[in-house]
């Protein structure tokens, strides 16, 4: 079944309520393509956000630099948190910086009650079981692309043909090859 971003946000708050009864902390994952609107919807919900994006490694230590390979996302670091925000404790999260391809800082990251972690490979395997609620968000890829020529050029410094180089080069493929297969068993929600 596929929802709007109205009735997923009451279907998800639905579970959330259900899942406090018996959980100290709900966590949410939130998957989908690049712009397909995973944070617009972790926005919605109303949750504070741990963002994936945070975890990624740095340029300087991608193999490939290619920020829709998971390989690139410091997955053992945020299954630490994870399993941390769960027990009731604080972490010291990571923050990414865009413009200069690195990690900058570390921000602290209080436990709540419900967490949405929104991003690429928020319903990757080694996250996933971490999980109490998967949400993946579909959007046609052109509605995609759209978004992310504006998001890049307004706040990450790109020319729209390094946008387009990109996104044709990884983005398509990092989608279909990696986040693509982690809709299964997911609440999809549609936003085109």
């Amino acid at each position: 079944m596929k929802f709007n971003f109205d009735s997923a946000k009451r279907h998800v708050k639905s579970k959330v309520n259900y899942l406090l009864k018996k959980n100290t902390t709900v966590l949410i994952g939130i998957a989908g393509g690049s712009c397909s609107g995973k944070t617009t919807f972790a926005n919605y919900l109303g949750y504070p956000i741990l963002s994936l994006d945070d975890y990624y490694v740095g340029l300087e230590r991608m193999k490939d630099k290619n920020f829709d390979n998971p390989q690139n996302i410091d997955l053992e670091l945020l299954t630490y948190h994870l399993k941390e925000l769960k027990k009731g404790n604080k972490i010291y999260k990571p923050k990414y910086d865009f413009i200069e391809h690195k990690r900058k800082n570390k921000e602290i990251f209080f436990p709540k009650k419900v967490i949405s972690l929104e991003g690429l490979f928020a319903l990757h395997e080694k996250i996933v079981e971490h999980l109490d609620i998967k949400v993946f968000i579909e959007a046609k890829q052109e509605t995609c692309l759209r978004r992310r020529i504006k998001r890049d050029l307004l706040e990450r410094g790109r020319t729209e043909k390094e946008i387009m180089c990109q996104f044709n080069r990884d983005v398509i493929e990092g989608f279909v090859r990696f986040v693509l297969p982690t809709k299964r068993g997911a609440i999809v929600v549609k936003n085109d």
